[in-house]
């Protein structure tokens, strides 16, 4: 339900919206401001904000007399008012049921697919390092053959130059 102080609220941010554009129009040095309302603000109060306009409402003006006529037409309203929002909520209550159950299946789902990428994560790190040793054991192993090669090759060359050595004597 909407009450004079909302509307009076409401009215004075317009008013004071309206002010601070219309002020920071007529500067010079500044890039251009949009304010929605501008225009239609600017019929309405004559391009003076202080002049009261016969287009706007002061509700704490409003005599008893017009106030008990339209309290008959207002309680319908209200009334209609009342069902249409209370549609509207069972029309938002239809779509979430409850809203911090889903807050939290939203937070269960995200935290259960981090835990997921995380354990992922580390199988894949274990994979690599398996890998990086596997790969590093293989490269060992290969450097002894390498070198027992080498040392038959020392060996062999020995055996040949002791071979030549027994011949030339």
């Amino acid at each position: 339900m909407v009450t004079d102080a909302a509307c009076k609220k409401k009215w004075l941010n317009l008013l004071r919206t309206y002010k601070a554009t219309k002020d920071t129009r007529n500067r010079t040095g500044r890039g251009p401001v949009k304010f929605e309302y501008f225009n239609r603000l600017d019929e309405l109060l004559d391009d003076s904000p202080s002049n009261a306009s016969p287009h706007s409402l002061d509700v704490s003006e409003i005599e008893t007399t017009d106030s008990q006529c339209e309290s008959q037409s207002d309680s319908s309203i209200n009334l209609q008012v009342e069902t249409e929002t209370s549609s509207f909520a069972s029309l938002q209550l239809g779509k979430r049921k409850n809203p911090t159950a889903e807050l939290v299946k939203i937070k269960r789902r995200y935290f259960e697919n981090k835990v997921e990428k995380a354990n992922e994560k580390e199988t894949n790190r274990n994979l690599y390092l398996q890998e990086n040793l596997r790969l590093k054991t293989e490269k060992v192993e290969i450097s002894k053959k390498k070198l027992e090669l080498e040392e038959r090759k020392l060996q062999v060359l020995e055996d040949l130059k002791n071979i030549l050595k027994e011949k030339d004597m």
